[in-house]
């Protein structure tokens, strides 16, 4: 309930450059023909059921969140949705809507507060033999980088290739397919599984070692925090010039978090957004004003941190040209963006 959006305006836009070569996976499955029923947990699978359509998986249905989850909210997001999709209701609804051969879940167990649960509540949609089919962001690069705007207060969890395989397995889960998708700044991992009804070990010696790594992996992470924030409010303190601005764009929660874990609020003057519902509110935590593009006009903002997805910051910069062209200068708030501000 603390998580359910305040606006009916916010929205969310997960990756999609992959999901028809995801689509082709799953089709060629065996098994799986016109007549096999797929179905999707919210409005996040509704391109994926689309693409399974257009291949001849035609019976697709998507959760309805009213008549299947009790969902009455209309600003309800998949916080909501894993909460009500508890392995009770999943049984039940496979016997009044028949189980699938096919459930697919794109970007929400990672804010599944108990991940073994909700994937219990899948598997009660499945037939003995279906397959289930889950997509998370790839938190592994971030956690080496020190990307510290990866923490996302709507994410319980931060998955990395190894532990989500771990996570499919420990959940009774055998994989059939694992694929990685490169995307900009954070990876896609798909795993597709059959319920085997047991957890199977690794390979012999292969737990410990990869355990080691991904132990070391998140204790550098979060030991390298006070390190980082000190790195940028240097940087701040030695290059703002007499009475120059420092901006951040994008008032979303990559920026939200980066200001507020890095101790940054004391050196950005404001947060650009070209989304008119957000101009004229104040970032959460550092109360910082969110205003239009138009306030870098007035030539007085020097640095312009850009805390969008890095695959969306070319356009930003294009559309900008005139901030730069009086003396304004764009730099990623991301490590493994080619526009990165080099603070080390």
């Amino acid at each position: 309930a603390e998580l359910r959006p305040r606006f009916d305006w916010i929205t969310y836009a997960e990756p999609e450059r992959h999901v028809n070569r995801m689509a082709d996976t799953i089709a060629r499955l065996p098994g799986l023909g016109k007549n096999s029923v797929c179905y999707g947990v919210s409005f996040k699978d509704d391109s994926i059921l689309t693409a399974l359509a257009e291949r001849g998986l035609g019976r697709t249905r998507r959760l309805d969140v009213k008549t299947d989850l009790d969902i009455e909210d209309s600003r309800a997001g998949v916080e909501t949705v894993q909460d009500r999709l508890t392995p009770e209701r999943c049984h039940s609804l496979a016997k009044t809507l028949g189980p699938a051969d096919v459930v697919v879940a794109r970007h929400i167990l990672e804010h599944s507060r108990d991940v073994f649960r909700f994937m219990s509540a899948l598997r009660g949609l499945l037939n003995p033999s279906g397959y289930l089919v889950l997509e998370v962001p790839d938190c592994a690069r971030a956690l080496e980088n020190l990307d510290y705007s990866t923490i996302w207060e709507e994410h319980v969890l931060y998955f990395t290739p190894w532990t989500f395989k771990r996570a499919m397995t420990i959940g009774g889960f055998s994989s059939v397919h694992f694929e990685v998708f490169p995307y900009a700044p954070e990876d896609v991992l798909v795993c597709i599984g059959r319920f085997s009804g047991s957890a199977s070990p690794p390979p012999a010696g292969m737990e410990q070692e990869s355990l080691e790594l991904e132990k070391n992996r998140a204790f550098g992470f979060r030991d390298g925090l006070a390190g980082r924030g000190e790195k940028f409010r240097r940087y701040f303190f030695d290059h703002r010039i007499g009475p120059d601005e420092v901006a951040v764009f994008g008032a979303g929660h990559l920026s939200c978090v980066f200001i507020n874990l890095l101790g940054l609020a004391g050196q950005i003057d404001f947060v650009v957004d070209d989304h008119p519902q957000k101009q004229g509110l104040f970032m959460p935590g550092n109360h910082r004003p969110i205003r239009g593009p138009a306030a870098l006009a007035d030539g007085r903002t020097r640095l312009c941190l850009l805390g969008i997805n890095a695959d969306s910051e070319p356009g930003v910069i294009g559309a900008n040209g005139r901030y730069a062209a009086r003396g304004g200068t764009f730099a990623s708030i991301f490590p493994a963006s080619p526009n990165a501000l080099r603070v080390s």
